[in-house]
């Protein structure tokens, strides 16, 4: 990141990286201008309604049952918790590569369980990984040899704003490829997926409820194996707009299943994914083909990838026994506070706004850049990236960003904070 400065009262920030989405573009070129921040080199609405948020926050007071207190009168009450919790759980984390390390660091010593808050949907790609194996591709593979891409689900282009730009299918002519760009669009029908096929030039689309996606891709699976058994259509899908994506699969080189695993968090979510590496399985008889998963947050990839660095094991962990024992299903967060597994709750946020700490019964600690009304402790923390320097895992997991402090907002990352109460812990 370069920093240029126009005069006495502006700046400007070359090269820096966004963080509100797993694609983590690095280009923007940002302007500050009487401590706001707007980006000038972007189209990315998300991009630029994050950051300009993020700049006018409004400063926040740690608290205590409700009272405003000092930081280390909170740091003191957060360790008086966590010293008399029996089953303590760590969520949330929607933070960096330092951060996630120092909450696994606290969780161990405190035998707590650990999950992050999307990890539900990530989890759901990861099994099917394990158990069947598959073919999975990257930003950067895709971009330079893919003529094909297969959006499924509806919030891709809310999302990702800049994903098919950033993949380079904005233009169908690439002097790379010996066939021009294919786009295909399934999704449900609402203004996002109205939106996608408006604004790309997409060669089909078909409009269905993102739980009878599955069904369709079995359908196209079938009829490109060319079947007799053929799954009936039992749904009202277009059966020209089936017949013009097969046409395109089969006249592709490199195909790309692209979906956000956010989307498919829904029971029996990891169905559609299993659909969708069969029908990947089928296209690579003949041709090439791979999936992209997307996360929403690079925090998800990130988080994961420091938790198998470490313990060699995904998230989530549990550590009661006082080892590393990893469960998808009953170590997820939300399963243990649904049954009352836990009896405090520390809440680790910062990047995603959008998200709020899970509305509870057990005693809470927030550590978040979002005020947190209902926590018994509440102490804030800086966001990763804009207010200090920190590395995020892009949501392919190839690339760790360095993120460099723009200096938005004066305060403690959660890392710094993490580890003040793990000391105190130890004292």
């Amino acid at each position: 990141m370069q920093l240029v400065m126009t005069n006495q009262k502006m700046y400007r920030f070359l090269d820096v990286v966004c963080p509100f989405c797993g694609l983590l573009c690095d280009d923007l070129s940002l302007q500050n201008e009487s401590d706001s921040f707007h980006i000038d080199s972007s189209n990315c609405p998300l991009s630029k309604t994050s950051f300009l948020e993020a700049s006018t926050r409004t400063a926040l007071k740690p608290r205590v049952n409700g009272k405003f207190v000092t930081r280390k009168t909170a740091i003191q009450a957060a360790v008086n918790l966590i010293s008399n919790a029996e089953l303590p759980l760590i969520t949330g984390l929607m933070t960096d590569v330092a951060g996630t390390r120092n909450a696994l660091t606290l969780a161990e010593y405190s035998h707590a369980t650990i999950d992050q808050y999307s990890n539900r949907a990530f989890g759901i790609n990861a099994s099917h990984i394990q158990t069947n194996g598959g073919y999975f591709t990257t930003l950067s593979e895709t971009r330079n040899r893919a003529d094909m891409l297969v959006l499924i689900g509806p919030q891709m282009q809310k999302k990702f704003p800049r994903l098919i730009e950033i993949l380079d299918f904005s233009n169908p002519d690439n002097s790379r490829l010996k066939r021009p760009r294919k786009i295909a669009v399934i999704g449900e029908p609402c203004e996002e997926f109205a939106t996608i096929v408006e604004q790309i030039d997409v060669s089909a689309s078909i409009e269905c409820d993102l739980q009878q996606s599955g069904h369709l891709i079995s359908v196209i699976q079938n009829q490109m194996e060319k079947r007799k058994d053929r799954a009936p259509i039992t749904h009202n899908f277009s059966n020209s707009a089936i017949q013009s994506i097969v046409q395109a699969l089969n006249q592709s080189d490199y195909a790309v299943f692209v979906w956000a695993s956010e989307e498919f968090s829904f029971p029996l979510g990891d169905l559609i994914v299993d659909s969708i590496f069969r029908l990947i399985d089928v296209i690579n008889q003949s041709r090439r083909a791979a999936g992209l998963m997307l996360t929403t947050t690079p925090s998800t990839t990130t988080a994961n990838a420091v938790s198998t660095w470490r313990y060699g094991k995904p998230l989530p962990l549990s550590f009661r026994s006082g080892s590393p024992e990893h469960h998808p299903d009953y170590y997820g967060w939300d399963s243990i506070i649904n049954r009352g597994d836990t009896d405090l709750v520390i809440w680790v946020g910062g990047l995603d706004h959008s998200v709020e700490m899970p509305d509870c019964s057990m005693q809470k600690i927030s550590l978040s850049s979002r005020d947190s009304e209902n926590a018994d402790v509440f102490i804030p923390i800086a966001i990763p990236g804009l207010d200090h320097d920190a590395h995020l895992f892009r949501t392919d997991l190839t690339l760790a960003h360095y993120l460099k402090n723009l200096h938005m907002n004066d305060g403690y990352s959660a890392a710094e904070t993490l580890e003040e109460i793990y000391s105190q812990l130890k004292c």
